[in-house]
């Protein structure tokens, strides 16, 4: 829900395009790097997950050390090979809503990306924007203060006064503008992998693979024998 400014309603502010744009502004940039994950940075397994990745890896970053691969580097390359396992939807203006979906092998693990990534949009959404306001405030009351111009002043002063509403707006609606729909939770059976796909999987390809191999015999014992 938004509560529109009374001095600052335009068309905009009501057009379901808009928030399309800053709906998918948002999910383009919940994994853009490695903040996504600072909510759990002292979990343990997130902790143990990263030791397994410098262990496996251990030959390249070596290699790569030399040519000056820092820490941070490690970091954000593991975080973009975590981001891999998640998939992220907007659903659009209509509903303004995002699906967090996370495949893993450790449920618990999966369950805690995806609260990472509920704790992650509420920054952008929420202190991002309180963030945005609080620092044009201030910005203005320097420039007003720096500024001699009368005119320039009137104006200044009327662009505060509506941007310190909007801000009064937004920080009442703070608690009413994210709301967990669907609360993460551990399935009782395994999502994925699913043992009776694969298994049917592998028999069709099976199948297939046996039925192309018996053609090409087939052929190559006719061509013998038209030789």
């Amino acid at each position: 829900p938004k509560v529109s400014n009374p001095n600052q309603i335009s068309e905009d502010t009501r057009n379901r395009w808009v928030w399309v744009r800053d709906g998918l502004s948002v999910k383009e940039s919940l994994l853009g790097d490695s903040a996504w994950l600072q909510s759990f940075q002292e979990d343990g397994p997130l902790k143990d997950r990263f030791q397994a990745f410098l262990k496996k890896n251990e030959g390249a970053i070596s290699d790569s050390k030399r040519h000056g691969v820092s820490e941070q580097d490690l970091q954000l390359e593991f975080a973009q090979r975590l981001a891999k396992q998640v998939w992220v939807d907007y659903t659009g203006g209509d509903s303004n809503s995002y699906v967090f979906r996370v495949r893993d092998s450790d449920p618990q693990f999966a369950k805690s990306l995806v609260t990472a990534l509920i704790e992650r949009t509420k920054i952008k959404l929420i202190q991002d924007n309180q963030e945005a306001y609080r620092s044009s405030l201030t910005s203005l009351q320097d420039l007003i203060a720096k500024t001699t111009d009368p005119e320039l002043i009137t104006h200044l002063r009327h662009t505060e006064k509506q941007l310190h509403v909007a801000s009064l707006l937004f920080d009442s609606s703070t608690n009413q503008r994210i709301e967990v729909i669907k609360i993460p939770h551990i399935p009782l059976k395994p999502i994925w992998p699913r043992p009776q796909m694969l298994l049917l999987v592998a028999l069709i390809m099976g199948v297939a693979s046996g039925l192309v191999v018996e053609v090409v015999l087939n052929f190559v014992k006719r061509s013998h024998a038209t030789g």
